[in-house]
């Protein structure tokens, strides 16, 4: 039964992207139906919003990656002074943080906002506000706890 246990997060991952297909491929089909109504309405391409979910989502996740590995080195500095080693499994989760997440934030980074510059359509997008949202929201809070927890180490 453990052999299946990896299939469980995959199987909830492929439903999450049906769904999301499936909703912009209806989004789509009532944007062409309502065309002779609604001029201003573009239709939506079904492969590009699902592209920028899975981008941003993945950007998303490598700023968190980093972030987290960056505060977590930052703080294990600012209490020691030096890495102890008692401390080594800590040290070596943020130390991997920091290295698997800088070049993933920077190659994602880049080519998301190459993507931004040559589509008018992608900085229009709800994808674009939502993850520029969700990232601020999420790293005023991470700075936030970070911040008093480097406060209070160092009172």
């Amino acid at each position: 039964m453990a052999i299946f246990g990896g299939l469980i997060p995959l199987l909830l991952l492929g439903c999450f992207v049906w769904i999301i297909a499936r909703a912009v491929a209806g989004n789509r089909s009532r944007a062409g139906s309502t065309d002779a109504l609604h001029p201003e309405v573009r239709p939506v391409d079904a492969a590009a919003e699902v592209r920028r979910i899975v981008l941003y989502g993945l950007l998303f996740g490598a700023v968190m990656l980093f972030a987290s590995g960056l505060t977590s080195t930052l703080s294990q500095l600012a209490e020691g002074g030096s890495f102890a080693s008692d401390r080594a499994a800590t040290v070596a989760r943020s130390l991997a943080f920091l290295i698997v997440g800088t070049p993933a934030l920077v190659l994602l980074g880049r080519y998301a906002f190459r993507q931004l510059d040559e589509h008018e359509s992608e900085r229009d997008s709800g994808v674009w506000t939502l993850y520029l949202n969700l990232a601020l929201a999420v790293s005023f809070g991470v700075a936030w706890f970070q911040a008093h927890a480097f406060l209070r180490a160092l009172a």
